[in-house]
Protein backbone atom coordinates (compact mmCIF):
# COMPACT_ATOMS: atom_id res chain seq x y z
CA UNK A 1 0.00 0.00 0.00
CA UNK A 2 1.11 3.38 -1.11
CA UNK A 3 1.96 6.60 1.15
CA UNK A 4 -1.27 8.19 -0.61
CA UNK A 5 -3.86 5.18 -0.29
CA UNK A 6 -2.50 5.01 3.28
CA UNK A 7 -3.78 8.79 4.07
CA UNK A 8 -6.73 8.56 2.29
CA UNK A 9 -7.75 5.92 4.94
CA UNK A 10 -6.90 7.84 7.21
CA UNK A 11 -8.88 10.86 6.37
CA UNK A 12 -11.83 8.31 6.07
CA UNK A 13 -11.80 7.93 9.37
CA UNK A 14 -12.91 11.22 9.97
CA UNK A 15 -15.61 11.40 8.03
CA UNK A 16 -17.05 8.36 9.64
CA UNK A 17 -16.43 9.03 13.57
CA UNK A 18 -18.19 12.82 15.09
CA UNK A 19 -15.82 15.36 15.01
CA UNK A 20 -14.64 15.88 18.44
CA UNK A 21 -11.42 17.54 19.54
CA UNK A 22 -9.61 14.77 20.65
CA UNK A 23 -11.15 12.81 17.34
CA UNK A 24 -9.63 14.73 15.29
CA UNK A 25 -6.32 15.12 16.87
CA UNK A 26 -6.15 11.16 16.90
CA UNK A 27 -6.29 10.81 12.98
CA UNK A 28 -4.24 13.54 12.45
CA UNK A 29 -1.48 12.21 14.85
CA UNK A 30 -1.49 9.04 12.94
CA UNK A 31 -1.49 11.21 9.57
CA UNK A 32 1.38 13.00 10.84
CA UNK A 33 3.81 10.31 12.42
CA UNK A 34 3.31 8.39 8.70
CA UNK A 35 4.35 11.33 7.04
CA UNK A 36 7.53 12.15 9.26
CA UNK A 37 8.59 8.45 9.22
CA UNK A 38 8.40 8.38 5.58
CA UNK A 39 10.41 11.91 4.89
CA UNK A 40 12.75 12.23 7.70
CA UNK A 41 13.37 8.33 8.31
CA UNK A 42 15.86 8.19 11.83
CA UNK A 43 15.77 11.95 12.40
CA UNK A 44 15.60 11.91 15.81
CA UNK A 45 18.18 9.01 16.19
CA UNK A 46 21.05 11.41 14.77
CA UNK A 47 20.91 14.15 17.37
CA UNK A 48 22.61 14.04 20.33
CA UNK A 49 21.68 12.77 23.63
CA UNK A 50 18.71 10.99 24.90
CA UNK A 51 16.04 10.64 22.57
CA UNK A 52 12.60 12.78 23.93
CA UNK A 53 9.79 9.91 24.58
CA UNK A 54 7.38 12.58 22.80
CA UNK A 55 8.22 12.02 19.31
CA UNK A 56 8.66 14.80 16.69
CA UNK A 57 5.44 13.59 15.17
CA UNK A 58 3.74 14.63 18.19
CA UNK A 59 4.91 18.12 18.29
CA UNK A 60 4.18 18.46 14.92
CA UNK A 61 0.66 16.93 15.08
CA UNK A 62 -0.24 19.47 18.01
CA UNK A 63 1.73 22.85 16.15
CA UNK A 64 -0.71 21.77 13.34
CA UNK A 65 -3.92 21.17 15.37
CA UNK A 66 -3.40 24.74 17.33
CA UNK A 67 -3.05 26.61 13.79
CA UNK A 68 -5.98 24.75 12.93
CA UNK A 69 -8.28 25.64 15.48
CA UNK A 70 -6.69 29.66 15.80
CA UNK A 71 -4.53 28.98 19.58
CA UNK A 72 -1.30 30.90 18.04
CA UNK A 73 -0.75 31.92 21.47
CA UNK A 74 2.34 29.95 23.27
CA UNK A 75 0.46 29.79 26.59
CA UNK A 76 -2.86 29.35 26.26
CA UNK A 77 -2.19 26.76 23.20
CA UNK A 78 -0.04 24.73 25.84
CA UNK A 79 -2.82 25.42 28.47
CA UNK A 80 -5.51 23.62 26.44
CA UNK A 81 -3.31 20.60 25.48
CA UNK A 82 -2.61 20.12 28.92
CA UNK A 83 -6.40 20.63 29.64
CA UNK A 84 -8.01 18.43 26.85
CA UNK A 85 -5.68 16.62 25.02
CA UNK A 86 -2.80 15.38 27.91
CA UNK A 87 -4.53 12.15 28.15
CA UNK A 88 -3.17 11.36 24.69
CA UNK A 89 0.05 12.89 25.23
CA UNK A 90 1.01 11.55 28.19
CA UNK A 91 4.96 12.66 27.55
CA UNK A 92 4.09 15.83 26.51
CA UNK A 93 7.16 17.86 27.74
CA UNK A 94 6.76 21.17 29.69
CA UNK A 95 5.79 24.45 28.15
CA UNK A 96 9.24 26.12 27.28
CA UNK A 97 11.02 23.42 26.16
CA UNK A 98 7.08 22.28 24.08
CA UNK A 99 7.39 25.87 22.17
CA UNK A 100 11.23 25.43 21.46
CA UNK A 101 10.84 22.30 19.72
CA UNK A 102 7.80 23.36 17.74
CA UNK A 103 10.23 26.42 16.50
CA UNK A 104 12.89 24.46 15.81
CA UNK A 105 10.96 22.27 13.62
CA UNK A 106 9.58 25.16 11.35
CA UNK A 107 11.66 23.75 8.65
CA UNK A 108 10.13 19.94 8.47
CA UNK A 109 6.46 21.49 8.88
CA UNK A 110 7.04 23.84 5.45
CA UNK A 111 8.72 20.67 3.64
CA UNK A 112 5.28 18.91 4.73
CA UNK A 113 3.11 21.47 3.90
CA UNK A 114 4.32 21.66 0.30
CA UNK A 115 4.21 17.73 0.38
CA UNK A 116 0.63 18.16 1.22
CA UNK A 117 -0.26 20.14 -1.82
CA UNK A 118 0.72 17.48 -4.15
CA UNK A 119 -1.97 15.26 -2.84
CA UNK A 120 -4.47 17.96 -3.02
CA UNK A 121 -7.13 17.44 -6.44
CA UNK A 122 -5.76 19.65 -9.36
CA UNK A 123 -7.09 23.14 -9.41
CA UNK A 124 -7.15 26.02 -12.15
CA UNK A 125 -8.65 28.62 -10.12
CA UNK A 126 -6.87 30.09 -6.99
CA UNK A 127 -7.49 33.05 -5.41
CA UNK A 128 -4.86 36.06 -4.07
CA UNK A 129 -5.03 38.26 -0.90
CA UNK A 130 -3.00 39.99 1.20
CA UNK A 131 -3.77 40.80 5.26
CA UNK A 132 -1.81 43.56 7.35
CA UNK A 133 -0.06 41.71 10.79
CA UNK A 134 0.23 44.81 12.65
CA UNK A 135 3.81 44.46 14.62
CA UNK A 136 2.66 46.56 17.94
CA UNK A 137 -0.48 48.96 18.68
CA UNK A 138 0.16 52.40 16.37
CA UNK A 139 0.37 54.34 19.44
CA UNK A 140 2.95 52.55 20.72
CA UNK A 141 4.87 51.89 17.32
CA UNK A 142 7.34 55.33 18.25
CA UNK A 143 8.15 53.66 21.81
CA UNK A 144 9.08 50.07 20.58
CA UNK A 145 12.04 48.35 20.65
CA UNK A 146 11.25 45.61 18.70
CA UNK A 147 14.26 44.06 16.97
CA UNK A 148 12.17 44.37 13.94
CA UNK A 149 11.23 47.83 13.93
CA UNK A 150 14.29 50.28 11.62
CA UNK A 151 13.70 48.84 8.34
CA UNK A 152 17.48 48.57 6.64
CA UNK A 153 16.14 48.03 3.30
CA UNK A 154 16.53 44.67 2.87
CA UNK A 155 12.72 43.89 3.24
CA UNK A 156 12.76 41.71 6.31
CA UNK A 157 11.94 44.47 9.24
CA UNK A 158 8.65 46.24 10.23
CA UNK A 159 7.48 49.88 8.14
CA UNK A 160 4.61 51.78 8.04
CA UNK A 161 1.51 51.09 5.55
CA UNK A 162 -1.97 51.32 5.23
CA UNK A 163 -4.90 49.18 5.60
CA UNK A 164 -8.87 50.75 4.52
CA UNK A 165 -10.48 47.17 4.61
CA UNK A 166 -9.64 46.19 8.12
CA UNK A 167 -10.29 49.44 10.12
CA UNK A 168 -6.42 50.08 11.00
CA UNK A 169 -5.37 53.00 8.52
CA UNK A 170 -1.77 53.39 9.09
CA UNK A 171 -0.49 50.76 11.08
CA UNK A 172 3.36 49.39 11.81
CA UNK A 173 4.50 45.92 10.84
CA UNK A 174 4.15 43.68 7.72
CA UNK A 175 1.95 42.27 5.33
CA UNK A 176 0.91 38.50 4.96
CA UNK A 177 -0.01 37.93 1.52
CA UNK A 178 -1.52 34.29 0.98
CA UNK A 179 -2.71 32.46 -2.10
CA UNK A 180 -5.07 30.02 -2.16
CA UNK A 181 -7.60 27.34 -4.40
CA UNK A 182 -10.63 27.91 -5.22
CA UNK A 183 -12.00 26.13 -2.41
CA UNK A 184 -10.19 28.09 0.08
CA UNK A 185 -6.93 25.44 0.79
CA UNK A 186 -3.76 27.72 1.37
CA UNK A 187 -1.05 26.66 -1.14
CA UNK A 188 1.45 29.53 -0.58
CA UNK A 189 2.03 32.42 1.51
CA UNK A 190 4.85 35.57 1.32
CA UNK A 191 5.77 37.93 4.38
CA UNK A 192 6.41 41.57 3.18
CA UNK A 193 6.60 45.03 4.67
CA UNK A 194 3.81 47.11 5.22
CA UNK A 195 5.22 49.20 2.49
CA UNK A 196 5.66 46.60 -0.23
CA UNK A 197 2.52 46.87 -3.10
CA UNK A 198 0.55 43.84 -3.57
CA UNK A 199 1.13 43.78 -7.13
CA UNK A 200 5.53 43.51 -6.42
CA UNK A 201 4.43 40.21 -4.43
CA UNK A 202 2.04 38.64 -7.01
CA UNK A 203 5.33 37.38 -9.48
CA UNK A 204 6.78 36.01 -6.95
CA UNK A 205 4.17 33.06 -6.28
CA UNK A 206 4.22 32.71 -10.18
CA UNK A 207 7.84 31.75 -10.14
CA UNK A 208 7.35 28.97 -7.52
CA UNK A 209 4.01 27.73 -8.55
CA UNK A 210 1.94 26.97 -11.47
CA UNK A 211 -1.47 29.13 -11.87
CA UNK A 212 -3.71 29.16 -14.59
CA UNK A 213 -6.06 31.31 -13.31
CA UNK A 214 -5.61 33.95 -10.17
CA UNK A 215 -8.46 36.21 -8.92
CA UNK A 216 -7.51 39.12 -7.05
CA UNK A 217 -9.12 42.33 -5.50
CA UNK A 218 -8.91 45.82 -6.38
CA UNK A 219 -5.44 46.16 -5.55
CA UNK A 220 -4.32 43.99 -8.15
CA UNK A 221 -5.10 46.20 -10.92
CA UNK A 222 -2.13 46.37 -13.22
CA UNK A 223 -3.04 45.87 -17.43
CA UNK A 224 1.43 45.83 -17.82
CA UNK A 225 0.94 43.08 -14.76
CA UNK A 226 -1.43 41.48 -16.16
CA UNK A 227 -0.30 41.50 -19.57
CA UNK A 228 3.35 40.38 -18.26
CA UNK A 229 2.05 37.67 -16.01
CA UNK A 230 0.68 36.33 -19.20
CA UNK A 231 3.50 36.56 -21.14
CA UNK A 232 6.37 35.29 -18.94
CA UNK A 233 4.32 32.36 -17.10
CA UNK A 234 0.93 31.94 -19.00
CA UNK A 235 -1.05 33.18 -15.98
CA UNK A 236 -4.20 35.12 -16.21
CA UNK A 237 -5.04 37.54 -13.81
CA UNK A 238 -8.65 38.46 -13.44
CA UNK A 239 -8.72 40.99 -10.71
CA UNK A 240 -12.31 42.93 -9.35
CA UNK A 241 -12.80 45.89 -11.59
CA UNK A 242 -14.02 48.86 -10.34
CA UNK A 243 -17.16 50.46 -10.73
CA UNK A 244 -17.46 52.11 -14.68
CA UNK A 245 -17.99 54.98 -14.56
CA UNK A 246 -20.71 56.93 -16.61
CA UNK A 247 -19.37 57.26 -20.07
CA UNK A 248 -19.36 60.49 -22.05
CA UNK A 249 -22.30 60.61 -24.28
CA UNK A 250 -22.22 62.47 -27.37
CA UNK A 251 -24.35 65.20 -27.95
CA UNK A 252 -25.93 64.16 -31.06
CA UNK A 253 -27.13 61.03 -29.49
CA UNK A 254 -28.44 62.72 -26.43
CA UNK A 255 -30.33 64.96 -28.71
CA UNK A 256 -32.09 62.10 -30.31
CA UNK A 257 -32.76 60.05 -27.11
CA UNK A 258 -34.63 63.29 -26.05
CA UNK A 259 -36.26 63.84 -29.19
CA UNK A 260 -37.31 60.17 -29.08
CA UNK A 261 -38.83 60.49 -25.78
CA UNK A 262 -40.70 63.76 -26.50
CA UNK A 263 -42.76 62.28 -29.37
CA UNK A 264 -43.62 58.80 -26.83
CA UNK A 265 -45.10 61.62 -24.73
CA UNK A 266 -47.39 63.20 -27.64
CA UNK A 267 -48.51 59.60 -28.19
Amino acid sequence: MDLQDTLEQYVMQLKNMERTLEAVVSVCRKIMATLYDHYFPGAETLRPGPTSRCPDSDILTLAWVLELIGKDSELSGYKLIKAQLGHLFLYLPERSRFNRRRRNLCHASEKLRLILIQFLPGDEIFIINSFPIPLCDFKRASASTSPLKFADGTGTLATYGKCATKGLGTFFGFRGNIITTSYGIPVDFAIATANTDDRVVLPLFCERGTYLVILGDKGYICEELAADLLQTYNVCLLPTRRKIKKRNIRNHFRNCTVKKDDALRQL
